[in-house]
């Protein structure tokens, strides 16, 4: 299911809200008037006021087992069996918080996918050939994955398009455990050392930090405190860390019978509503968009649109309240989805600057739960009879972190 319509974490019926947001600086103010309906999309935006995140997965590969985390004991209770569908050795854990999704890689088999946490059911998603594969970490931000493998190359992983994309050498050791934090920096631990290390999105280079305890397989950083959480295969505990320091603090044995621990991640979540991105839908061509930040009030929400066809000859970016869903083969471009009512629309000179558009977000707390959904387009001649193609579409759901 797409996000349809208006997706907030108010109480539906009939509540009325205009936004006057002012682009660009310029003296013309964008309105979305909307009449709020029912949901129709269970979106992160309606998971507000929860304590912050102090649980979280692990898998044991020796066991073959998934269990959830106390990270106020680090003792861990048993959820699921994992081996299935193919899945050999679950090389670290990586939560989704705008799907809700478990994702992992096979160290072994080298795929990538999803694991229910209720059942341990895995589901493939992408088969990336290669082995050895030993870290993965969902960056809000960036809307991709990106992954660490023993041959200490670092790649990122596009689930939208299915890219896997090699960065480069790392520089380390073996990096067995990954993470990004609020502001969308990403951390790896080298088993061996122990150092810390704070990784090039786009190169893959790391730079020293830190050195803790060595043994980690597992980090999650806490989005609303800011706590590192470590688990060690090495003693089967879980501790904290200190990144500037290194230094780590023992919480406690995972017990339970864990044997092995691989992978393990926070299940993110906190005081307020956490802000995210969320891309779905098709695109037509091969344009995309995505967002590089995240929409928080008080900031701004930096839009990207990327893989813009050769041929074009002009950008759109449709902003709006709603998702229409509505399929535009009958107008003359088959294959093509509107996915935001494009209530605001921005003409985008070639080439596409970077980011494509900047949208400020007023530091109004009222606005915490809006979701905002966007999509890129170009002009094309000749490529149909509208000569118009679309792009996947984007929906931002406000958050106050």
């Amino acid at each position: 299911m797409y996000p349809n319509d208006l997706t907030t974490c108010y109480p539906t019926g009939l509540t009325y809200m205009v936004l006057n947001w002012m682009i660009s600086g310029a003296l013309v103010p964008w309105h979305f008037t909307t009449i709020m309906r029912p949901l129709h999309f269970l979106a992160p935006c309606l998971l507000a006021g929860f304590a912050n995140a102090q649980t979280a997965f692990l898998v044991d590969t020796t066991l073959d087992k998934l269990f959830l985390v106390d990270c106020t004991t680090g003792a861990a209770t048993f959820l699921a069996d994992v081996d299935n569908n193919g899945l050999t050795t679950a090389a670290d854990l990586s939560y989704r918080f705008a799907t809700g999704e478990l994702w992992t890689v096979d160290l072994s088999g080298g795929e990538i996918g999803t694991i229910n946490p209720a059942s341990g059911t895995f589901t493939p998603m992408y088969q990336t050939n290669l082995s050895g594969w030993q870290g993965i970490a969902w960056d809000e931000t960036t809307q991709l994955f990106f992954l660490a493998n023993q041959n200490d190359n670092n790649y990122s992983f596009d689930p939208a398009t299915n890219q896997l994309t090699l960065l480069g050498n790392s520089g380390t050791g073996l990096l067995t455990c990954l993470d990004t934090d609020l502001a969308g920096n990403l951390y790896g631990i080298d088993f061996l050392s122990g150092d810390v290390m704070l990784i090039d999105k786009v190169t893959g280079v790391g730079t020293l930090q830190s050195t803790t305890t060595n043994g980690m397989q597992g980090l999650g950083i806490d989005p609303v405190t800011g706590i590192w959480f470590g688990s060690s295969s090495n003693t089967d505990s879980l501790y904290t860390i200190d990144p500037i320091t290194g230094v780590s603090v023992l919480i406690g044995a995972h017990g339970a019978g864990v044997t092995f621990m691989k992978g393990f991640d926070l299940i993110d979540f906190g005081f307020g509503t956490f802000a995210t991105n969320t891309t779905f839908g098709t695109a037509c061509s091969t344009l995309r968009i995505s967002g590089d930040t995240r929409p928080v009030i008080g900031s701004s929400w930096d839009l990207i649109i990327g893989s813009v066809p050769a041929n074009a000859v002009l950008g759109l970016l449709l902003l709006d309240l709603t998702n229409p869903i509505l399929a535009l083969a009958p107008l003359g471009a088959p294959g093509c989805t509107l996915y935001s009512g494009g209530t605001g629309l921005v003409v985008l000179p070639l080439p596409v600057a970077f980011p494509a558009f900047s949208f400020a977000i007023p530091g109004n707390p009222a606005l915490v739960g809006q979701s905002v959904f966007a999509q890129g387009a170009v002009i094309e001649p000749g490529v149909n009879a509208l000569e118009i193609v679309t792009s996947n579409g984007l929906m931002g759901c406000i958050g106050d972190f």
